[in-house]
């Protein structure tokens, strides 16, 4: 082997080296922060829930009212449904 293919895996290695060690640090960063993370703190607290809108609910009864089918309008972090039409149909 020569002295040029010799650096060059040399300097091959020392990147596969430095690459591993990145994506070990990645990972242990991923870890802690998932620790640390608490999907509870994202939910509001009861009283800040939103609360039903009429001028939403009538919003949707209006759109609702030449359509066959279900419109449900839910806030994603309480799961309060907010606006509905024909949820019997649901």
């Amino acid at each position: 082997m020569s002295n040029l293919e010799s650096n060059a895996v040399t300097h091959m290695r020392f990147i596969q080296i430095i690459i591993l060690g990145i994506l070990l640090v990645a990972t242990g960063l991923t870890i802690q922060s998932s620790e640390t993370f608490h999907p509870r703190d994202l939910v509001l607290p009861h009283d800040a829930a939103p609360q039903r809108d009429a001028g939403l609910q009538q919003t949707v009864d209006r759109t609702m009212s030449e359509h066959p089918g279900t419109l449900v309008v839910v806030d994603v972090s309480s799961g309060a449904i907010l606006a509905s039409n024909n949820l019997r149909l649901a």
